[in-house]
């Protein structure tokens, strides 16, 4: 039992400061390691690819006129107007992963300490 609690244990760490649902590997639960694990990526790399299709669509426009300092942070300003409650929104999605977890976790490990 010592062992399982140290794998928890271990499991707790990796979700905490890696990645939320990498933990669940080291128990040995695949399956719900790959949905949260999968979840949390895509719900980091989607906001990612929307602002970032955002500004570089809000550049093409650049002309040689002006300095492309202003233009550059003029389009990021305008991409995160558009997209900020997106972000927020899979930012609070991740967020509420990686508790989902580590209380998931600390659960697993009272019931094995019940056990014992």
């Amino acid at each position: 039992m010592q062992t399982e609690i140290k794998k928890i244990d271990t499991a707790i760490l990796t979700n905490a400061l890696v990645l939320p649902g990498i933990g669940y590997f080291i128990l040995g639960q695949r399956l719900k390691g790959i949905l949260i694990s999968a979840i949390t990526i895509i719900l980091l790399i989607l906001p990612l690819a929307k602002y970032t299709l955002s500004v570089l669509s809000d550049m093409k426009g650049l002309y040689a006129g002006s300095p492309v300092i202003n233009q550059s942070l003029s389009a990021l300003s305008r991409a995160w107007k558009i997209n900020q409650s997106f972000i927020i929104y899979c930012l609070i999605g991740i967020v509420a992963l990686w508790v989902f977890c580590l209380l998931d976790l600390m659960i697993m490990k009272k019931k094995i300490k019940r056990v014992d």
